[in-house]
């Protein structure tokens, strides 16, 4: 399974280093997290403890099952608000020193702050059970690793809103303290433990070490970590997916090991993939520009001049296109290959981004949508209703030009008066109907709307071969 590990304060990612090749070892994907403020690329100050969550839960988002999530000192604190954030996708959460922060409450209290930043006090602040197992290495380990944490940790309040967090397992690992301590500090009421209280199963395990036994004892926490791992089972065992299409899903960071896929076709979107260990990627775009050279020349538009030139090369090739389309016998322009969209309904998604970027973002419009536009899969038909889209329509080919034809003369025309200055200009409303904040401006606006039209071309292409072929 996946196991995202998250550190506590002062430390990044490589401070689970020691623990990560048992775990993987065992066959499960390791995702160490080094927080935002702890990779020199932020200065502390700026970041807020909403930021060292979403790094979590974005780690989170890229697995493909629920994970085992394991939380260190206050990083059990961010852990805890990314469960909250996450209940579904968390099979079992972990906390190594550290307590469940509740809502409205510091991760930490205590700690002085300097200049936005939370420096490392040295190992001699700390109590002796915390540091007894801590030999000469692992004091070097901690003092060279130990770097300044943001200010959030002791200044943002914890933000909790969804009590299915409650029904995660727990397990909570106690190195410098007891089992038997942290069940009297529940009785006793104290405040940074009180959450423990309420969750529905949690388990009290002791781990005889200091606070950072990931350095002093990482083979011993690496046992406990795999020992509280919940059994987990391949939801593809037993599934024959030989011929069979994967369409419209997450497949980032999948891997396909030890198989045969000979004849495997793939079509999406990717900047890296790796077959056989070598990246194709570069040599996949260079065969795609050299097919339809369009594509390149969209990537390296930057001046209003780029922009008209580029989308006169595109008005050229979908009239050559249409022309083809025309001639062919009767019905090819609704026929569908593969489970695509036919060239009819390629044209209306195209009448549908236009609107969302030109005629929604960039004018504002009340009235942006044309009812024969078929929307983007993940949108969804209610959506697409309400916005006014027609999915049920069947228009004539004779028709869905005409929609295109105006579509494409407002494209025109925009370009036409578009100056260097206007680029820059945000767009009065999200393209989006289903993210209602977003905002870009004009020059992406643009650069999207001709990116779609070249690659809706390279599938129309495709599909064209296809039929001509008798598919």
């Amino acid at each position: 399974m996946d196991i995202v590990l998250v550190p506590g304060l002062w430390l990044d990612g490589t401070s689970w280093d020691a623990v990560t090749p048992r775990l993987e070892a065992e066959g499960h994907r390791v995702r160490s997290i080094t927080l935002p403020g702890m990779d020199g690329t932020a200065p502390l100050g700026a970041v807020r403890l909403a930021d060292h969550v979403d790094a979590v839960t974005t780690a989170i988002d890229w697995c493909a099952d629920p994970v085992l999530l394991v939380g260190h000192s206050a990083g059990a604190g961010v852990a805890w608000a990314a469960a909250d954030a996450r209940p579904d996708w968390v099979a079992r959460l972990i906390l190594i020193g550290g307590f469940p922060t509740p809502d409205g409450e510091p991760l930490v209290e205590g700690l002085p702050v300097v200049d936005g930043a939370v420096p490392f006090p040295g190992l001699d602040a700390f109590d002796d059970r915390e540091v007894a197992d801590l030999d000469a290495d692992a004091r070097a380990s901690i003092a060279s690793r130990a770097l300044p944490a943001p200010a959030c940790a002791v200044e943002d309040p914890q933000r909790l809103q969804d009590e299915r967090r409650y029904a995660i397992p727990v397990t909570v690992l106690c190195p410098e303290f007891t089992p038997d301590d942290l069940r009297n500090w529940i009785a006793a009421g104290a405040p940074p433990v009180q959450e423990l209280s309420r969750i529905a199963a949690v388990d009290y395990v002791d781990l005889p070490t200091g606070h950072w036994p990931q350095l002093s004892a990482p083979g011993l926490l690496a046992d406990a970590i795999l020992a509280a791992a919940p059994a987990t089972t391949d939801p593809l065992d037993g599934i024959r997916l030989r011929g069979r299409t994967i369409r419209s899903r997450d497949l980032r960071g999948a891997s396909i090991a030890n198989s045969w896929i000979d004849g495997m076709r793939i079509d999406g979107e990717f900047e890296h993939l790796w077959v056989n260990d070598v990246d194709v990627a570069d040599a996949v775009r260079d065969e795609l520009d050299r097919r339809q050279p369009e594509r390149a020349a969209v990537r390296a538009m930057r001046t209003p001049d780029e922009y008209r030139a580029t989308w006169v090369r595109i008005e050229a090739m979908w009239a050559t296109t249409v022309q083809r389309v025309l001639r062919m016998p009767s019905g090819s322009a609704d026929r569908r290959v593969r489970g695509e969209w036919s060239f009819t309904q390629t044209l209306r998604h195209l009448v549908f981004a236009t609107d969302c970027w030109v005629r929604q973002a960039m004018q504002g419009r009340d009235d942006a949508f044309h009812p024969f536009g078929v929307n983007h899969t993940e949108m969804g038909g209610d959506l697409a209703a309400r916005i006014g889209l027609r999915l049920d329509a069947t228009p004539m080919i004779d028709e869905v030009l005409a929609a295109r034809a105006d579509r494409m003369d407002l494209v025109r025309s925009i370009l036409a008066a578009l100056t260097t200055e206007q680029m820059d200009t945000i767009s009065l409303r999200s393209p989006a109907p289903d993210a209602p904040e977003e905002r870009f401006p004009w020059h992406e606006c643009l650069r999207v709307v001709m990116n779609e039209e070249v690659e809706h071309h390279r599938y129309v292409t495709r599909d064209l071969a296809l039929l001509a072929a008798g598919s």
